[in-house]
């Protein structure tokens, strides 16, 4: 049986090669980087083997994105199921749509419409580089820039779908926790696996068209990013 994971984790800028600025912009390589990051947290805490974090690993095996692949990208984007099923739909000839059933997918349909299905999401995502979440290889372990920095736009539309806290859904990656003091010396905060969705709510960012996130409400050391992940158990 297939889950769907959310694991979040704080990024700095300083990390990434090659960027002067103190925000992580969000592209291929950044969200391959940070996936990477995620994979390797969990291999070494025994996500899906023995031993380590979790002495009963949840699961057997797992890859980044998977049949989730494109989910953090379609809250960002406002894009629903019914979205995506009203595209396919406009494109089907009168016999395809009579034995069409909205509940599954047709891999012929895919293939036939590849090419169209691909240019819809790509105006959606206003990316060029993008492939439709239905088309992607849900095999493939480095995922399809499955991570992505948490804005206001992806928080609301991850406070609309999740209306509860749990284990089985969550995890938040303390690796890479940075415990840093405010300018009256004050404790600093740890973010752990106690950590909740409304304790992250005020590390959500705007972010500029242009310029994708505003540096002036960005702390260079505290970006939270979110990696989807797929898992079978």
């Amino acid at each position: 049986m297939h889950q769907r994971l959310i694991v979040a984790s704080s990024q700095s800028a300083e990390d990434f090669n090659d960027i002067d600025s103190k925000v992580i912009p969000f592209n291929k390589a950044t969200s391959a980087e940070v996936s990477l990051e995620v994979a390797n947290w969990l291999n070494e805490n025994s996500f899906s083997s023995e031993g380590g974090r979790w002495n009963s690993s949840p699961a057997d095996w797992y890859v980044i994105g998977g049949r989730w692949s494109g989910e953090l990208d379609k809250l960002e984007y406002g894009v629903t199921w019914d979205d995506l099923v009203y595209h396919l739909k406009s494109l089907l000839t009168k016999e395809e749509l009579e034995n069409y059933d909205e509940r599954f997918v047709n891999s012929e349909h895919l293939k036939k419409y590849k090419l169209a299905l691909d240019k819809w999401w790509q105006e959606k995502a206003n990316s060029t580089e993008s492939t439709h979440p239905w088309l992607r290889d849900n095999y493939f372990q480095g995922g399809h820039s499955d991570s992505r920095p948490l804005t206001k736009k992806l928080w609301k539309g991850l406070e609309n779908e999740f209306s509860y806290q749990g284990e089985e859904s969550w995890i938040m990656i303390d690796k890479w926790v940075r415990h840093t003091k405010d300018e009256n010396g004050g404790k600093g905060i740890w973010y752990d696996d106690t950590t909740e969705w409304k304790d992250l709510k005020d590390k959500a960012v705007d972010y500029d068209e242009d310029d994708f996130l505003s540096e002036d409400d960005v702390d260079a050391k505290d970006q939270i990013w979110l990696t989807v992940v797929d898992y079978h158990y």
